[in-house]
């Protein structure tokens, strides 16, 4: 039935083991107040964790300024993004991890390709 789809779907993605992958938190979205009001702050990592050359920066509407990682996540944290440390690295890429399927009815998105294209807003 349906867990057995599930599980030979997963199956396919062989490259993403649980058992050696790690992530690194590069984002943090902050919300303070209430459920119907409030502040939203955003903190950022800019370099590579690799290098060991990393700085944290909190956005706070026009304000940006520098912050020590162990301020980072706090209680105020509503949204925490992580990358996947060896897609971050540069030692993968995201069609190593998510290999384009062979499709006969639509062609494969390349993620590379995409990033080139250029952003055109739509007008309505």
């Amino acid at each position: 039935g349906g867990q057995t789809a599930a599980r030979e779907s997963c199956a396919s993605f062989s490259t993403l083991s649980r058992d050696v992958v790690k992530y690194q938190l590069y984002g943090v979205v902050n919300h303070m107040g209430g459920m119907g009001s409030g502040h939203y702050t955003a903190f950022v990592r800019r370099g590579s964790q690799t290098s060991g050359r990393t700085r944290w920066f909190c956005c706070d509407d026009d304000r940006v300024y520098a912050v020590a990682e162990e301020d980072v996540v706090t209680a105020n944290a509503y949204l925490l993004f992580y990358a996947r440390a060896d897609v971050a690295s540069g030692e993968l890429t995201l069609n190593d991890v998510f290999p384009p399927r062979p499709s006969t009815t639509s062609p494969t998105a390349l993620p590379d390709e995409v990033k080139r294209r250029p952003w055109h807003r739509s007008k309505e």
